[in-house]
């Protein structure tokens, strides 16, 4: 392409029906070079947000000058001719585009789009993520500013350039896969198909070089943690810490002496080095396998990556690591042979997702998805479904999780995440290779994972999501079935067949709606709220009996072994999998429906969400505690268990976290605190003056006080709240009084992800933020200084699993609030605390605007938390005069 127009809106909003374009800029490249660009201001018919005035930089006195659209789109559609056009997030800019013309009456034009967010993913799926400005600082491209519209065209311009050379580089074999897939899109243009492609893919294997030397094995691994030791680098020295130490040994004598260790690192300990090196020194010394869990996926990343090299570095050959996720995050190599083999099993926007899965394969030698930033497996769940491992694969030695599952065998270190544990002991220890000791690291996350893994579910979606496996059930006759009748069109019988399975598809879902609604309206005859508890069958407890339900379940399970028997001498490989897969995932739908409308499970907690919408409505059960579920398959066995995080305690006091996973009221605690100087580098406020904040008056106090607080205190910061409703509220009162600073806002200007990356980008930034803001999130520096608690997180009394433990703890005689309220909402407010100080050299304040804090009886559990040295304030004014 010599010539095209990179195109780059700015709006008054993501809303396509509400929301209009203020900025349009053009710009013209020919020959790899910028010839010639527009750019205008368009005079909004609407008022514009605050937010979009900040992050676009377009002042208001812009806006008011600016042009009347009408005026303006005529010389834009002039400027681009019959050019095609490239666009970041092409979809967004060519739907306002268009509407805009819709809106003037004037022809739209049919130019080519073309998004360079699809082939950004293509070409560097190793980049961080395909965001604009993150491609323009991976590319070490001229950085003139952001959200401006004429920088980032002309940035979009140079990234399509060069992600087009990258690929071209690319060997002919891939660029004839690329070519093959991308038929029917308007990639096609670029890479034509002139040849018959192979897809064959194959397993990639890489030796590690990893030293031989022998390992000179300290006595003890807290050695390897001295301040001049093996660690320790000219250019990276290393900075001992006492309790890192402290807590090394400490495990490395667990191990050994096969005992059992709860152990609260406070941020800044050097927890994750600690484990580390004794597990490392423990694995080598003994030969025994240890297993270390922690709670996501991203951290078994960052640890193997970031943190594990360092020791491995000390230990060679002899320490033997392995990390291994669950089957479904790695790609089956025999599904996608199959998939690719023939165009009409995949729709053209499949085919557009599946093209950026071809230059990972050709380079994984993991096949794990996440490896890929160019492909979003979450995005893409059901395409993904169709090219992952499940557990209806054989296994073999050509499949990447294979692969895992014998490297995890030769590994006396193997890195998990609390998911695949849980299913490990769900299978009772059957899934990972044998062990005896393990770690486990953001132990305070355990319960709550265990229960999330052990919980069941079902909703409408999750049905007719299972469906798109086989067929498109918002699009007619599309999907693979349609693609199957197609290329099989011979088979007299097969018509019949997929028509009497989707008929049952239909059918099913017809009942499993028709339930729902008499669900929800018997439900709403005489309960409100969001979450109902039930604790008998929905037959007895609502009249609602779901017998025709399981009929239909049972025949169109049917109809798929019909087909399955039909097709069975002759279908390829594809369809055997994909109705395999359909056929199992039937199944646990039935069971797990089965299960929750009986509701006769002891010790477990039944509940429906939103019964006024049957599209939404789900029903939900999960166990009241997993503390037998460690007691009788868990503990009985292991040798030595290690349970650390930075948050276990309360009020110095492991009782409450030992109860939740069973562990016996002997086994021994430590504390390492944080080696930072707190006193002098946190300072806490707790506001006395406002209402509580069950009183109907608290919401406007709050907010009151926010406005004289947030916009004046010029230094970035983060306020947390425990609902949505009441984060909304604060907003809408907020956001005229923050002049030039940005609110930002969870729900209302993106996802956290997205409001972290504006914030770093635009300092001195207010985040508004709910629960995913407490805890996991990394500001250092003057990227946080200022912590704000809207209320105390209290767990929300009326919720089914909270309530059901209330009424146990009644039954035995003890007091709720005392027992699990309180426990819970200190655990909590110590992790949301923790995101202020993360390093030695941070400083900021935290303001608790909760009066209980300070006026309850129970105050001494939360003042606990930082020694009861803080400052008693009834103004905004009076924290400012402190920061």
């Amino acid at each position: 392409m010599n010539k095209f127009i990179a195109l780059d809106l700015e709006t008054t909003g993501l809303d396509f029906d509400k929301d209009q374009i203020i900025e349009i800029a053009l710009a013209k490249f020919e020959n790899g070079e910028v010839s010639q660009t527009l750019s205008k201001i368009i005079k909004p018919q609407q008022k514009v947000r605050e937010f979009i005035v900040k992050l676009t930089g377009i002042s208001r006195d812009e806006l008011s000058q600016g042009q009347d659209v009408e005026s303006i789109m005529p010389e834009v559609i002039a400027f681009i001719g019959d050019l095609p056009i490239v666009a970041h997030n092409a979809n967004f800019d060519k739907h306002f585009f268009h509407k805009t013309c819709d809106a003037l009456s004037i022809d739209k034009p049919n130019n080519m789009f073309l998004d360079t967010l699809w082939i950004s993913r293509l070409a560097w799926h190793h980049a961080p993520n395909h965001k604009l400005e993150t491609l323009v600082q991976f590319l070490n491209l001229p950085q003139t500013g952001y959200h401006r519209a004429l920088p980032d065209a002309i940035h979009c311009g140079q990234i399509f350039l060069q992600a087009f050379k990258e690929i071209s580089s690319w060997n002919q074999t891939t660029l004839n896969q690329i070519s093959f897939l991308v038929q029917e899109t308007e990639w096609a243009f670029l890479w034509p198909h002139q040849e018959k492609t192979d897809f064959t893919f194959s397993i990639n294997k890489i030796d590690l070089q990893i030293k031989t030397n022998e390992v000179n094995l300290p006595e003890c691994p807290s050695q390897w943690l001295e301040a001049n030791g093996p660690l320790s680098q000219p250019e990276t020295p290393f900075l001992p810490r006492r309790g890192q130490k402290q807590m090394t040994q400490a495990i490395h004598k667990a191990f050994h002496s096969q005992k059992h260790l709860v152990i609260e690192a406070e941020t800044g300990v050097g927890k994750t080095l600690s484990y580390l090196s004794s597990i490392a020194h423990f694995c080598i010394e003994t030969g025994n396998r240890v297993l270390l869990s922690v709670s996501t996926k991203i951290l078994q990343e960052q640890l193997w990556y970031k943190e594990l090299p360092k020791i491995q570095e000390l230990c060679g050959e002899q320490l033997r690591p392995a990390i291994l996720k669950g089957r479904s995050n790695y790609i089956n190599l025999s599904k996608i042979n199959a998939l690719f083999s023939d165009l009409c099993n995949l729709s053209p926007e499949d085919r557009l997702h599946c093209v950026t899965i071809l230059p990972w394969l050709a380079k994984t030698t993991t096949g794990d998805i996440s490896e890929n930033k160019g492909f979003n497996a979450g995005r893409n769940q059901i395409l993904w479904q169709k090219i992952c491992c499940d557990s209806t694969d054989a296994s073999n030695d050509i499949e990447y999780y294979s692969h895992a599952k014998a490297e995890a065998n030769k590994a006396n270190l193997l890195i998990v995440n609390h998911a695949l544990f849980f299913k490990d002991m769900e299978l009772d220890f059957g899934l990972l290779p044998t062990w005896e000791y393990v770690v486990f690291d953001e132990a305070h996350k355990l319960p709550s994972n265990g229960q999330s893994h052990l919980n069941k579910t079902i909703w409408f979606y999750g049905l007719r999501n299972t469906y798109q496996l086989l067929y498109h059930p918002y699009k007619k006759e599309t999907g693979y079935l349609f693609s199957f009748l197609k290329a099989h069109s011979d088979k007299v019988d097969l018509p019949e067949h997929i028509e009497n399975l989707i008929a049952n598809c239909k059918s099913l879902e017809k009942a499993l709606h028709k339930f729902f609604v008499k669900l929800g309206k018997n439900i709403r005859k005489t309960q409100k709220g969001d979450k109902i508890r039930f604790q008998d069958s929905l037959a007895l407890e609502y009249n609602t009996n779901p017998e025709p339900v399981f009929e239909n379940f049972q025949q169109l399970e049917q109809k798929v072994q019909g087909l399955q028997e039909y097709c069975a001498n002759w279908a390829p490989a594809t369809a055997h999998n994909l109705l395999n897969q359909f056929k199992q995932k039937l199944e646990t739908i039935h069971q797990n429906l089965l299960f929750l409308t009986d509701a006769n499970k002891k010790d477990w907690v039944y509940w429906v969400e939103e019964p006024g919408n049957p599209h939404k409505l789900k029903i939900t059960a999960s166990p009241l505690h997993i503390d037998e579920e460690f007691k009788e398959k868990l503990f009985p066995w292991l040798k030595s268990a290690i349970f650390t995080s930075a948050t276990l305690s309360v009020s110095g006091s492991y009782r409450y976290f030992k109860n939740q996973i069973g562990l016996p009221a002997k086994v021994k605690t430590l504390n390492f605190e944080s080696p930072f100087d707190l006193e002098s580098q946190q300072k806490v406020f707790c506001v006395k003056s406002l209402a509580k904040p069950n009183t109907p008056q608290f919401q406007n106090e709050m907010d009151s006080f926010l406005q004289e607080l947030l916009p004046k205190s010029n230094v970035a910061a983060l306020a947390l709240y425990t609902n949505v409703g009441s984060l909304m509220k604060s907003q809408k009162a907020l956001q005229e009084h923050f002049g030039n600073r940005l609110l930002l806002a969870q729900h209302v200007d993106g996802n956290m992800d997205n409001l972290l990356n504006i914030a770093k980008n635009h300092k001195s930034s207010t985040i508004l933020g709910t629960q995913i803001f407490w805890e996991g999130i990394d500001l250092p520096g003057d990227a946080l200084e200022l912590l704000v608690i809207t209320k105390l997180p209290f767990p929300n009394p009326n919720d089914p699993l909270i309530k059901a433990k209330s009424e146990q703890l009644e039954a035995e005689g003890k007091t709720p609030f005392a027992e699990l309220m309180i426990p819970e909402a200190v655990l909590e407010l110590k992790q949301g605390m923790g995101r202020l100080i993360r390093t030695s050299q941070d400083k900021g304040a935290i303001v608790i605007l909760d009066s209980r804090v300070v006026n309850s009886g129970y105050s001494h559990s939360f003042t606990n938390l930082w020694k009861s040295k803080h400052e008693v304030v009834s103004s905004a004014d009076e924290v400012l005069e402190k920061l």
